[in-house]
């Protein structure tokens, strides 16, 4: 009996620590944002002029390769900043795609459209592992250091409040049952 305990062990521990390196292994997760859009309507000569950008990053711990952005027509003019080597195609149903060929972690690439003829549709944005995930953002204040300092000092007390507590009410509960 013993040795089949011991076997079943043996996978039980097999099983988790290749579940836990699979799920802790870097991984590549590319996202992407739109900072901005506007529409300028000139009077002289009657002309739309439509700008707006695309972010995108790579939020994961592995190399993306491949990004690659696709729009439903080839924008009028585009720049990425910063310069990167990309290349241009069209795909055989005339979509256009601006390819990447990598993306390491955590860095990223802005795509600033100018638009006068048509508004460039973006289809999908996606590396070799799948498709990115679009993200909400939000302008932020940045507060000097010396604030973030004592805020962060502000939370890492309240927290050990927090833990000292559910310590005590732990230890209470477990008296009051006669397990301590």
């Amino acid at each position: 009996m013993d040795t089949l305990a011991g076997y079943v062990a043996t996978g039980v521990v097999t099983f988790v620590a290749g579940w836990a390196l699979k799920t802790l292994e870097p991984k590549v997760k590319i996202v992407w944002w739109s900072a901005h859009q506007f529409l300028f309507q000139l009077t002289n000569p009657a002309l739309a002029l439509f700008t707006h950008a695309i972010t995108v990053q790579n939020v994961g711990r592995k190399t993306a390769e491949a990004v690659e952005i696709v729009h439903k027509a080839r924008p009028d003019f585009f720049k990425l900043q910063p310069a990167l080597d990309y290349e241009e195609k069209t795909t055989p149903a005339g979509e256009h795609v601006i390819r990447v060929q990598s993306l390491g972690p955590k860095e990223f690439f802005t795509i600033e459209f100018l638009s006068y003829v048509s508004i460039p549709e973006l289809l999908f944005i996606r590396s070799e592992t799948g498709h990115a995930l679009p993200i909400q953002i939000q302008p932020q204040r940045i507060f000097p250091y010396w604030l973030r300092l004592i805020l962060n000092g502000l939370i890492f007390v309240g927290f050990g409040f927090v833990v000292y507590w559910l310590i005590r009410t732990g230890n209470f509960v477990l008296r009051g049952a006669g397990v301590l």
